[in-house]
């Protein structure tokens, strides 16, 4: 069906809250009696002059007619682009309700860099662009294909929160408030397709959030489309129309959320507002009194949703800031069963660094995340990739700093179109339609998308998503002897991507390191109530090289008692694990004219490995009888076993022998073709010098050579995992 973008149909208004820091109570889209509204000065960063927000964003869309006055109040105009499954369907659709990233929309700015002796400028100029920036029109592709599989999508117009900034000084108050603000527009979003596809919300008159402009005037949004039904004002008729189409189209008991750049961590903070039962499971994050107040009465409005309803979350390349103040304070609390939560991320991104893996981490439903090879940012949304580049062979070529090492191929925008059908797609197909399960396969390396891409992930889910401790037992509370520290910092050698604790093997490559898991098999822990053994595993390694080979140098085998129970599994026979370095736009370098510069880095990521038991044992009825699992990290063979403490010392003196006399040498070749003059005043000590210099470099060369390579092993979330997923049909 065509695209729905609403404000070419209706004209849909509301009350709106913004505040300029995280304290706060004032909103900017309130009008004073006396002084109408007020100048606020903002200063966006750093040695930068201060904006008026009122004066330079404010007053010129309100005499653009794009905010609009009713009594005390300036109104945002409620926009998005919706599609819907074709009319042949006829159970509801479930809906994806989806939100874009930052970018500016309304304004030509002008950006003045701050100079030795002056200060910076966003300078507005009180100058609209001929035409807003749709970027919420940017996942057609997906949004069409969502439409092919069953599936309503409508992506909001966040373009408001995008020229507001706030005058927070830290990245993560700055940001938190820039959520608070799109997560408030989502259940204003949210309100609106449901009045208009003739849900009943109880809310109070004077309360009404929504209003409808008809003939320059505004009425509750309800009560017009009570109107509509009899009125011929040529509004109040396309009201009533687009309200007939939706009538029964949407679902609104399967509800789907995704996220990009910015909005993706929003997406990812929303269920927060959600209930559990009879209770808001309360918040973990910074937020602003009055927005937060404000939210949580459009969630009564919305008849207090249950986490339930929520089926998926999708966060597309976020921005993730943790807080350094409190971490426990993230926000992402996703605990329900029920839900499944993707984190998705580009290795060649340029704008944001891997924060799919940070948020990772934190929610406790069903949850995968996979680290793409190529993609990037801009890319995923249509509007905003013009600025790629085309060669004269019809290829996009994308600016690089000279002195950035070369990456390997950008992904075209064909290929990001194709991601956004096979697997972002794919993540609502699996989680809203039991019978396509077969699509969580693709996460697992268990088949292969549609499309060729190349990616790194980890997983942590059973099936179906129910509250049950059957579908997945913890065992990382049974391993004793091997404590679990935090695998960055603290003069690790290694560059593990993520920043958490997990058990943590170091050691040189030689014998081999053992993690026993003891299973009761009284207890929920009997392995024959399960079907996958997994853990997340990384290996400290050389990363010089992005595609470098890693031996996989771990085993698998299950006991009972002291007897081996099926195959001995080598790390090699699982495929779902890719070690290698991953070569992405990681870091942040502050550059010399003070902005932030993407640089490529080469880091570690910890990844999933999973076995299917009866792969790997012969008969059902062995799985009861294992009480023990036993993983062991065995010496590496791709490299040398290391020498003897005395040959490693005897090669160390040999080296140094070696080097001196070769330095003794080529000093006697000098004396001998006078090329040196041994009778100089300092000839004697600096002889003796260089020798000694040469032996001390033949010393520590032979000791680097021949020592032991020293290796890193990281596990975490060693589970037993019930999930009974029919084999896939590419359906």
């Amino acid at each position: 069906m065509e695209p729905i973008e609403i404000k070419k149909h209706i004209s849909v208004y509301s009350t709106y809250f913004h505040a300029v820091s995280l304290s706060e109570d004032r909103n900017l889209f309130e009008i004073d009696d006396q002084a109408g509204l007020k100048s606020v000065d903002v200063q966006f960063a750093a040695n930068y002059e201060t904006n008026d927000l009122i004066k330079e964003i404010i007053k010129p869309l309100q005499e653009a007619s794009i905010l609009k006055v009713d009594g005390k109040n300036l109104m945002i105009p409620l926009n998005g682009l919706l599609v819907l499954p074709q009319n042949e369907q006829t159970n509801p659709a479930p809906l994806v309700l989806i939100g874009h990233g930052n970018k500016t929309a309304y304004f030509d700015k002008a950006n003045t860099e701050p100079g030795p002796n002056s200060k910076g400028r966003f300078d507005y100029n009180g100058k609209l662009r001929e035409h807003e920036v749709p970027s919420y029109a940017g996942y057609l592709e997906l949004q069409n294909h969502l439409a092919k599989n069953g599936m309503a999508s409508y992506s909001i117009n966040l373009n408001i929160v995008n020229e507001l900034l706030n005058k927070e000084e830290t990245a993560f108050k700055l940001l938190a408030l820039d959520f608070n603000q799109r997560i408030l527009l989502f259940f204003l979003h949210l309100i609106m397709l449901k009045v208009i596809a003739g849900e009943t919300l109880a809310i109070p008159k004077d309360k009404y959030p929504l209003k409808f402009e008809s003939e320059g005037e505004f009425r509750n949004l309800n009560e017009s489309l009570v109107l509509s039904a009899t009125s011929v004002n040529p509004a109040l008729q396309k009201l009533k129309l687009l309200s007939e189409h939706l009538a029964g189209k949407i679902d609104f008991t399967k509800l789907g959320f995704m996220g990009h750049s910015r909005g993706a961590d929003a997406v990812s903070r929303i269920s927060s507002y959600f209930y559990k039962g009879v209770t808001s499971p309360g918040l973990t994050f910074t937020m602003n009194r009055k927005i937060d107040s404000r939210i949580k009465e459009l969630v009564e409005f919305l008849g207090k949703p249950s986490q339930d309803l929520i089926k998926c979350v999708l966060a597309l390349q976020p921005t993730s800031v943790i807080n350094d103040e409190d971490r426990s304070k993230h926000g992402y609390v996703i605990d329900n069963d029920k839900t499944m939560f993707f984190a998705i991320a580009g290795t060649h991104d340029r704008d944001v660094r891997l924060d799919s893996i940070i948020i990772y981490e934190y929610p406790t439903c069903p949850k995968a995340m996979i680290v793409i090879k190529g993609a990037t940012h801009e890319r995923f949304n249509c509007v905003w990739r013009g600025n790629c580049k085309i060669d004269g062979n019809g290829e996009e070529k994308v600016e690089i700093k000279k002195d950035t090492p070369a990456p390997q191929r950008f992904l075209l925008n064909p290929q990001h179109d194709a991601i956004s059908r096979s697997v972002l797609g794919s993540c609502f197909i699996a989680s809203f339609f039991p019978d396509k399960a077969s699509h969580f396969l693709y996460f697992i390396h268990k088949n292969r998308f549609p499309i060729e891409i190349d990616f790194q992930g980890a997983w942590k889910f059973g099936f179906p998503f129910q509250t049950n401790p059957k579908v997945r037992k913890d065992l990382d509370e049974k391993i004793t002897g091997l404590s679990q520290r935090l695998i960055t910092g603290d003069g690790n050698d290694y560059k593990f991507e993520q920043e958490i604790k997990a058990f943590f093997i170091k050691k040189n490559n030689e014998g081999s390191a053992l993690i026993e898991l003891p299973i009761n098999v009284d207890t929920e822990e009997n392995v024959a109530k399960y079907t996958h053994f997994s853990f997340r595993f990384a290996k400290g390694f050389d990363i010089s090289g992005e595609d470098q080979p890693v031996e996989k140098n771990f085993t698998i085998q299950f006991f009972q008692n002291d007897s081996p129970v099926g195959k001995l599994i080598s790390g090699k026979d699982i495929k779902s694990i890719i070690l290698k370095g991953t070569q992405a736009f990681d870091k942040k370098n502050v550059s010399e004219n003070n902005k932030s510069e993407p640089v490529f880095e080469t880091s570690i990521i910890l990844q999933t490995a999973e076995i299917e038991l009866l792969e790997f044992i012969e008969r059902e009825s062995d799985l009861s009888k294992i009480n023990r699992i036993e993983v062991r990290v065995i010496p590496d063979k791709t490299k040398v076993p290391p020498p003897s403490f005395l040959k490693l010392a005897a090669l160390t003196a040999a080296g140094a022998v070696l080097v001196a006399g070769l330095v003794a040498g080529l000093i006697y070749l000098g004396v001998k073709r006078k090329i040196l003059d041994k009778e100089s005043k300092n000839f004697k000590r600096n002889s003796i010098g260089a020798t000694l210099l040469g032996a001390g470099i033949g010393a520590g060369s032979s000791f680097l050579i021949f020592r032991a390579d020293k290796d890193a092993f990281v596990f975490k979330d060693f589970l037993l995992t019930n999930r009974q997923i029919p084999e896939l049909t590419n359906g």
